[in-house]
């Protein structure tokens, strides 16, 4: 019996060492920089969401993400338009840095080719890189595409050109299940933006106003009823990359490209600066690193690619002439390493309609917000220039400017320093008609 079991224990100790020699050589296969996972959300306010206050329950797949991973709760983005904030997102500069100004200016609206993006140096250091956009706004024609390897566009339900986020789950899943590591998946929901295409009957009776009689309380039932289905689209997105193993070799972002106003301010819509537009949502859940952290320090989106490379251990280098900052060192808990304001624009003079009724953007705004004040500086007519203090008058009610508070000259210095002025009026030079039909069709041109 003895010798019997030496013999099946140097068998069993024969399999272990095969085993592990499998086991050793699968880990030495397997590429061990991270992947990240984008996930833009179009229009989407952060006030909506219920992890960042909301009664209603809109969004518990992005809520069980903020539990998991890191919540940014007072992050800004630099405009309140898809292209320009987006390409802010991949190169990590302000507007008048990368140029992309406006929407309908073939000079001023499309990323130029020398402009380095997030995707382009993650590619080149061997990343794969997919994206798949849900509408025009967010497509080729800005030349958002530059570095994917895949860039869906193809807007195959609705008008032809969006597409609800059912169909951008279904390419972005097929994608990651033949995904090789390590990749960056942009995946950009546009449910939010119009309710040009609804979510299911059900989703819209689950919101449904008391008083249906009453305009303004039938679009925001609208609307979140769209920001729940896009959220139950981004949970089945991230059970998909559970499933497929990947959940701890992934970085998850989650960020709005700029938010949406439902009145306030006289105003319906985006495009304009106030906190309902430029305050966004911004979670990340990142492998090992802290879960159910809430940053409360001013952040821009301007600052996620810094941060990323970081993370991925790539040289910032590589992306040249950033505005935005390597959060890293905040989320760490150094919060002097955090930004001290942040920009942002609308300079894109264009008419907007709801119900009948117009407003017509008749000047050029430029806004640098602090962790308490806000100053917006109107260019043709400076006298209507804006001072809010965020911390007493956090829905920009009172307007303070003139009142001889030392800040406003201040922020008008640092802006004067920026330098972002534009004298062009968006249009001078019209993009080609396949791109105004486009924007026609989901109400950017009247």
């Amino acid at each position: 019996m003895r010798q019997y079991g030496s013999a099946a224990e140097a068998v069993l100790r024969l399999g272990v060492v095969l085993l592990l020699a499998v086991g050793v050589g699968a880990c030495e296969q397997r590429d061990p920089r991270l992947n990240v996972l984008l996930v833009s959300l179009d229009t989407t306010r952060a006030d909506r969401l219920g992890c960042y206050g909301y009664e209603k329950d809109t969004s518990p797949h992005i809520d069980a993400l903020a539990e998991d991973g890191i919540l940014f709760t007072n992050a800004v983005a630099p405009a309140a338009l898809t292209n320009v904030t987006h390409a802010s997102l991949f190169t990590g500069r302000n507007p008048f840095n990368h140029g992309v100004r406006f929407l309908l200016d073939a000079r001023m609206s499309v990323l130029a080719d020398d402009q380095l993006t997030l995707a382009e140096v993650l590619r080149a250091e061997g990343w794969q890189t997919g994206a798949v956009v849900s509408a025009a706004a967010a497509s080729s024609n800005f030349g958002l595409n530059q570095g994917f390897d895949l860039f869906d566009e193809s807007f195959v339900e609705g008008d032809g050109h969006q597409r609800p986020g059912n169909s951008t789950l279904a390419v972005a899943s097929e994608w990651l299940e033949s995904a090789s590591e390590p990749f960056l998946l942009w995946t950009h929901f546009f449910d939010p933006h119009d309710p040009k295409i609804l979510p299911p009957l059900e989703i819209c009776d689950r919101f449904k106003p008391e008083r249906v009689d009453n305009v303004l309380l039938n679009r925001i039932a609208l609307y979140d009823a769209e920001v729940y289905f896009m959220d139950q689209m981004i949970g089945q997105l991230l059970e998909r990359l559970d499933g497929l193993g990947l959940r701890e070799r992934t970085i998850v972002v989650v960020v709005a490209d700029h938010g949406e106003s439902h009145g306030e301010h006289d105003w319906w819509g985006h495009g304009v600066i106030y906190q309902q537009q430029i305050r966004v949502p911004l979670i990340i859940r990142l492998p090992g690193g802290p879960s159910g952290l809430r940053v409360d320090q001013l952040v821009r989106t301007i600052d996620v690619a810094p941060t990323l490379l970081s993370w991925l251990d790539v040289d910032p280098l590589r992306l040249p002439h950033v505005d935005g900052v390597d959060l890293s060192q905040v989320v760490s808990g150094n919060p002097a390493s955090a930004p001290t304001s942040a920009y942002s624009e609308a300079v894109n003079m264009q008419v907007y309609s709801l119900h009948g009724k117009k407003w017509l953007k008749t000047d050029k705004q430029y806004a640098l917000t602090t962790d308490r004040w806000k100053f917006i500086y109107h260019q043709l007519r400076p006298a209507e220039s804006e001072l809010f203090d965020l911390l007493t008058d956090p829905d920009e009610e009172i307007n303070l400017h003139g009142t001889g508070l030392p800040i406003e000259e201040e922020l008008a210095r640092e802006l004067r320093r920026l330098d972002p002025m534009v004298e062009e009026i968006s249009g001078l030079v019209q993009p080609d008609d396949r791109v105004i039909k486009a924007l026609e069709s989901l109400g950017y041109v009247n």
